[in-house]
């Protein structure tokens, strides 16, 4: 750039200009058989940019697996407006937005497939579209033993093996289940938000990993200092446990403490920034310990620092 034109076919170069000035030799940036990218990494802007670079266009990659949710349950609606001019008759469907951002926050595609009342043929249908367009299929509520809990019934109607589990020693979680049909998984989630959350990060999370190539291990993972004691709900106590909390920034190190609501508390999950699963034979936790949070996707701001994305 350091030149000045004196006409049309000469110009007087202003600096001088090196032997080698801007000539870069092959293999400087990267060497001849030196591993950049590995199988199961995210390809980000970075990655894009590298494959540009080696004139790379395509490269074999997983597909983001399509999760389809299916909120079941008479007493709820989608429609916000409509329940505001009746006087909130229904109840506002609040899980599947939950639930369908952390799917795309982690690397699936969401299908909502709307509330579906209790209603066998209804739910039927959408389940068959839903095996025919998705990877994976999540129930949401309808998975407890009652009149209108409807959801194990139409899955087994549907083919073997159907459900093949339907209670697991998850606390605040218990009714989950799991079923198969035509080779794809159905995650029964329960109704109550934290109960789906819980399921959700137990079962579906892993599974979307899987299903996108990736390790299971949680990459947004801290080591934290817990502020105050914990203690299992008693009745529970020999059932895995997933412990809500909110980490913050404290010098160079991390404080997380638990954060404690009711199993359909939505605020709960505001408050909360990260997650740590408490094994079946765990039952408390003391003020002081040193633990590993999981940030939870898009919740994941530590004061005014960005942690995760």
């Amino acid at each position: 750039e350091n030149v000045t034109y004196l006409n049309d076919k000469t110009i007087k170069i202003l600096s001088q200009v090196n032997r080698g000035s801007f000539v870069y030799s092959v293999g400087e940036d990267i060497k001849k058989g030196e591993k950049v990218l590995f199988k199961g990494q995210l390809i980000r802007a970075q990655e894009m940019a590298f494959l540009a670079s080696l004139n790379i266009s395509k490269i074999p990659v997983f597909k983001k697996p399509i999760v389809a949710i299916i909120p079941t349950g008479t007493e709820l609606t989608d429609e916000i407006e409509k329940n505001k001019r009746n006087r909130g008759q229904k109840i506002i469907n609040t899980n599947s937005h939950v639930i369908s951002c952390i799917i795309e926050e982690i690397g699936g595609v969401s299908l909502d497939f709307g509330v579906t009342p209790d209603k066998t043929e209804i739910l039927k249908k959408k389940i068959k579209i839903a095996l025919e367009k998705s990877d994976i299929i999540l129930t949401i509520g309808g998975s407890s033993v009652g009149e209108q809990d409807i959801v194990e019934t139409v899955i087994n109607s549907l083919g073997k093996p159907g459900v093949v589990v339907h209670g697991v020693k998850l606390d605040r979680g218990r009714v989950s289940g799991l079923a198969v049909i035509n080779y794809k998984p159905i995650i029964i989630l329960p109704g109550p938000i934290q109960g789906a959350l819980n399921a959700f990060i137990v079962f579906v999370r892993p599974l979307i990993r899987i299903f996108s190539g990736r390790p299971m291990k949680n990459d947004l993972t801290i080591l934290a200092t817990l502020t105050e004691n914990w203690n299992s709900r008693k009745k529970y106590f020999d059932f895995k446990k997933i412990v809500y909390v909110k980490v913050i920034k404290y010098g160079d190190k991390f404080l997380a403490t638990p954060i404690v609501g009711e199993t359909q508390s939505i605020s709960l999950l505001i408050k909360s920034n990260g997650y740590i699963v408490v094994p079946e034979e765990i039952t408390n936790i003391d003020k002081g310990e040193k633990i590993e949070v999981n940030l939870l996707p898009g919740f994941s701001y530590i004061k005014d620092s960005l942690i995760s994305k």
